[in-house]
């Protein structure tokens, strides 16, 4: 049976609900093609949009700290060299205003996508996106060298750690 590209999404994001039920985290239907994640642990403040449109899903994680305009062009020139070593989707950085996020995406063809598969695909986007944390509070947060930060990115430094400082530096200059 062949579907439409809107039957296609509607189907993919029943798979990606269907995985979120069965993790037994809870989301929150913005409208018939998106739903947010607010993940409650470790880091209650990282949401996730999963959207589905045009055949693919679309995963965006937004951290819970901003890029101060001081740190725009450093955590800029970070957010460049870790994009070539990351294995799935891309970090993203808005010159505006500093938001930090993750972004995945995947195609999808509705009866082919599982519950497994899309469990397995959000557990995916949610191991990158928590490795390239701690180098970007790095930067963020310090004056280290973005090769100390992408050595964060290995997984050197705790990442509950840096989510505390990232959340003491918010609360200290009154933006948490």
């Amino acid at each position: 049976m062949e579907h439409t590209n809107n039957q296609h999404d509607e189907l993919g994001l029943a798979a990606f609900m269907g995985a979120l039920e069965e993790r037994g985290l809870t989301f929150e239907h913005l409208d018939d093609s998106a739903i947010v994640v607010a993940i409650e642990e470790p880091y209650p403040l990282v949401t996730t949009t999963i959207q589905a449109f045009d055949r693919r899903a679309v995963f965006d994680t937004i951290y819970p700290f901003k890029a101060p305009a001081q740190q725009r062009s450093r955590t800029m020139e970070l957010v460049v060299r870790l994009n070539c070593r990351t294995d799935v989707g891309a970090l993203t950085l808005d010159p505006e205003d500093g938001e930090l996020g993750f972004r995945t995406w995947l195609p999808i063809s509705g009866e082919y996508l599982t519950v497994h598969n899309a469990s397995s695909a959000l557990r995916e986007h949610w191991a990158e996106a928590n490795r390239l944390l701690p180098a970007i509070a790095v930067v963020v947060f310090t004056d280290l060298s973005l090769v100390s930060a992408i050595a964060q990115s290995k997984g050197t430094t705790p990442l509950d750690e840096v989510v505390r400082l990232a959340i003491r530096r918010l609360d200290a200059d009154g933006e948490g």
